[in-house]
């Protein structure tokens, strides 16, 4: 008389299923981010090249050189408080 199929048998074909499903999922989901990385580049173009191709003139006042970054006009924690960025411990 015949049994059917063994317990292994449809654990392996249940795992099976989940590994499809699985994978197709992971290639939904990679195909829809070019799709979206595809539009998003088609959107925005981005900058146009202008007519010169010489970088703008520095500044007078501008003394530092283009490799250093720029601190902040007044400072970075000095935005818009006026407390010279001291910082005073309390006491009694």
């Amino acid at each position: 008389m015949w049994q059917g199929p063994s317990s292994a048998d449809e654990r392996d074909r249940a795992l099976q299923k989940v590994q499809n499903w699985t994978m197709g999922l992971v290639l939904l989901a990679a195909s829809l981010v070019a799709v979206f990385a595809a539009l998003a580049a088609s959107s925005f173009s981005g900058h146009t090249a202008s007519a010169s191709s010489a970088p703008p003139a520095a500044s007078p006042d501008d003394q530092s050189s283009p490799d250093q970054p720029q601190a902040p006009p007044r400072g970075f924690f000095n935005g818009g408080g006026g407390g010279g960025g001291r910082v005073v411990s309390g006491g009694s």
